[in-house]
């Protein structure tokens, strides 16, 4: 734990009540750091609960903060352990920020990891997806710690039962309709053949390393031959076109995502089709943005249909724009539109063209267009990026 965040410094900690987190819990208690505690109830199943008020009575005994989350929000729709595994980040980022936390450790262990590795192997990831599992990353403006990330799980139902420590167990954890638990009892079979979590944790790190080189040169071809102008990301079409393809792969998927706000980028697959059809000089859609074709650039631009739907001035529009200026809140925020260009005469001065500025913000009375900064129109407002939209280039960096 020390090498990864200082013992006077507070911390948060996730426990689910589960032998792992339990674990980390007596760890953390017995290296006398300072921690609070938080479970998540995802409310999906019975006794979830309970096994929350278990974990709040264990902290209550050992004078420990604790607090329950209880996540509300699941519809019956879409990927349930997907949508899950966001709402308990999200609700802990908040219940860390409430405390002034700015970090939060987790109990994955190196069977998780190893877990986590053959699960992306089945789904072809690449090599970002095969080592996604880091010991320190940031996310949600937050710190996620994994200290026990080089300890099998069985090291910790040994010192669990050592200590005489009691720990619930999941039912779901037998539950053979999820991958994870699929690959679990998998993991009996692969161990016989050398593949046990202590092999496959190795293979992760060392193709760790191997991302962090790539993502470094990345960085450094992109500060050369990417620019940033005013909502768009252009990458130099001849230096790009002639060099390694998975530096376009990486530089665009960044751009993608820097663009559109997104936590994810499209699919592999997609992405890959995106790819091709630029360096045959033709411009597609693609999550959410248009990847132009110019003479010079591969532009990345939002696409106006994707943008979000106008929003009072005084709030942060699509997930990056804020507006600067007078009476704000008599005005709303959002798409410049095929209807607002309309209103601005000489828009074909501003340097940008129709597709980009379609989606580019824009601040409205009514019907009214009252600014439009990017297409020359500016009457005294302007718009900027929120103060913690991550800088391009920072991004195409491991973190």
């Amino acid at each position: 734990m020390a090498a990864l965040w200082p013992k006077s410094a507070p911390l948060g900690l996730a426990v689910s009540g589960g032998g792992d987190s339990l674990a980390l819990l007596h760890l953390a208690r017995a290296l006398n750091l300072h921690i609070s505690v938080a479970t998540v109830d995802h409310n999906l199943r019975e006794g979830s609960r309970a096994e929350a008020e278990f974990v709040a009575a264990l902290c209550q005994s050992f004078g420990i903060p604790h607090k329950i989350l209880t996540w509300r929000s699941w519809d019956g729709r879409g990927n349930l352990q997907d949508q899950a595994r966001r709402a308990r980040y999200q609700l802990l980022a908040q219940w860390a920020e409430s405390l002034g936390l700015e970090a939060i450790a987790l109990g994955h262990t190196r069977d998780d990891l190893a877990e986590t590795f053959l699960m992306r192997l089945g789904r072809s990831a690449g090599l970002d997806g095969l080592c996604a599992m880091q010991a320190k990353r940031s996310y949600l403006s937050k710190i996620w710690l994994r200290p026990l990330l080089e300890v099998p799980r069985v090291s910790l139902r040994d010192f669990l039962q050592t200590q005489g420590h009691d720990w619930l167990e999941d039912p779901s954890n037998d539950n053979a309709k999820f991958d994870r638990i699929r690959i679990r009892k998998a993991m009996v079979s692969l161990g016989e053949l050398g593949l046990d979590s202590a092999t496959l944790a190795q293979v992760a790190a060392q193709l760790g390393r191997a991302r962090e080189a790539l993502a470094h040169q990345t960085h450094s071809f992109a500060q050369d031959h990417v620019q940033i102008i005013g909502p768009d990301v252009l990458l130099e079409r001849a230096s790009y076109s002639g060099a390694p393809v998975e530096l376009l792969r990486r530089s665009l998927l960044a751009a993608i995502m820097w663009v559109s706000s997104a936590e994810y980028g499209p699919r592999g697959a997609n992405l890959a089709r995106g790819i091709q059809a630029l360096l045959a000089g033709h411009s597609v859609p693609l999550a959410g943005c248009r990847l132009l074709v110019e003479d010079l650039n591969f532009r990345v631009t939002r696409e106006a249909k994707a943008a979000s739907a106008p929003v009072p001035a005084t709030q942060v529009w699509d997930g990056r724009w804020q507006a600067f200026g007078p009476n704000l809140a008599d005005l709303t925020l959002g798409p410049l539109g095929a209807q607002g260009l309309l209103q601005v005469q000489s828009w074909r001065e501003s340097g940008f063209g129709r597709v980009s500025l379609l989606a580019s913000p824009a601040l409205w009375c009514r019907d009214t267009l009252i600014a439009a900064p990017f297409a020359g129109m500016s009457n005294n407002y302007r718009v900027s990026l929120i103060p913690n939209q991550k800088d391009f280039y920072h991004s195409l960096l491991p973190h």
